[in-house]
């Protein structure tokens, strides 16, 4: 959600229509899942799953050798490694297997242009809804596979859009990678619990749990849900707290005394705990002691104005940085409940 500062979208996405909105005579049909034969369903899922397997691994390489004819001259195999693959690398280092969660298969006549397709989904599915819209372009084929993998806290999925090779291969068209679980909760459940502190009055809670809601719905630029569509008409409407208003660095007051925050940010830290995380900047993180009092403070008046963060999270991290430099400095405040 563009509105909320902080909303950390830990994904890597390749891929869409170049105009989505542009719109042609076409006749369109998507199948999903077993409703396509499996001899012809089972070649594209295992090139999806195939991709998925040489993600975890890195093999940038490989992946390179797989795209589309049209994206293999626009990307580079450091490309893939650097801008796709490195930040996947500590999620995707203890995933379980991964297989295939749902599969759609769109055909098409007539004259058309990149655009949307609308899906619908076999089966119950917490992350998907029933219905979906995915990326078509102007090829007689093409295939969209969920595959998703188990983390220690997480679902890790991977949404790959295929189209056919010159032979009876698919080739790689555009992917995203993103976590779509978090402490066992989906975008839809974030999405709830956002909706109730809102309704309490708790403005920065719900700012919060719909930047979860909307880092674990957001499935890239060639594929939808209808969930998230719902989603973004009503996180446009929502009200942002004051100190959430506007463009990041935030220039927050407690008592008087002035923070400059560089970002804000939910992230669920462990199996059970979920925090909200403050990037703050200092001068110089030269004097540790110095910068831990200064984060004691923020967290003070952070917690003063906003008591309710307990309501919610298990603790308010934050990371001190000084310009120019990546370095961080973290201090934690946890909550018994």
């Amino acid at each position: 959600m563009r509105r909320i500062a902080g909303a950390l979208v830990l994904a890597a996405s390749m891929g869409g229509p170049a105009d989505a909105s542009a719109q042609f005579l076409s006749f369109d049909q998507c199948k999903t899942g077993d409703e396509v034969a499996s001899d012809q369903r089972e070649p594209y899922q295992q090139a999806a799953l195939r991709f998925a397997r040489l993600a975890v691994k890195q093999d940038a390489a490989e992946i390179h050798r797989q795209l589309a004819p049209d994206i293999q001259r626009t990307l580079t195999a450091e490309q893939i490694s650097t801008t796709f693959l490195l930040p996947l690398a500590k999620l995707t280092r203890d995933l379980g297997e991964p297989h295939v969660a749902q599969s759609f298969l769109v055909a098409s006549r007539g004259s058309v242009a990149d655009r949307f397709v609308m899906c619908g989904v076999r089966g119950a599915s917490a992350t998907l809804g029933d219905k979906v819209f995915v990326a078509a372009t102007s090829v007689a084929k093409q295939a969209h596979v969920i595959i998703e993998a188990d983390g220690a806290n997480y679902v890790m999925t991977f949404v790959v859009w295929l189209v056919p090779g010159n032979s009876d291969d698919w080739r790689l068209k555009g992917f995203h990678a993103v976590t779509t679980t978090a402490l066992g909760k989906s975008a839809a459940d974030f999405q709830a619990m956002a909706r109730q502190q809102r309704d309490n009055g708790h403005a920065f809670n719900a700012a919060m749990l719909f930047a979860e809601a909307a880092t674990l719905g957001n499935y890239g630029k060639s594929f939808q849900t209808g969930l998230w569509r719902d989603f973004e008409k009503e996180w446009k409407a929502f009200e942002l707290p004051a100190e959430l208003k506007g463009t990041a660095p935030f220039i927050w007051q407690f008592d008087g005394e002035t923070f400059r925050i560089l970002n804000v940010r939910p992230l669920a830290f462990s199996s059970r705990q979920l925090a909200v995380i403050i990037q703050s900047e200092t001068p110089s993180l030269a004097d540790t002691a110095m910068v831990r009092a200064e984060s004691q403070r923020l967290i003070a008046g952070f917690l003063k104005k906003y008591p309710e963060i307990r309501d919610v999270f298990d603790g308010v991290v934050i990371q001190a940085s000084e310009p120019g430099s990546n370095k961080l400095f973290g201090t934690t405040e946890t909550f018994k409940k």
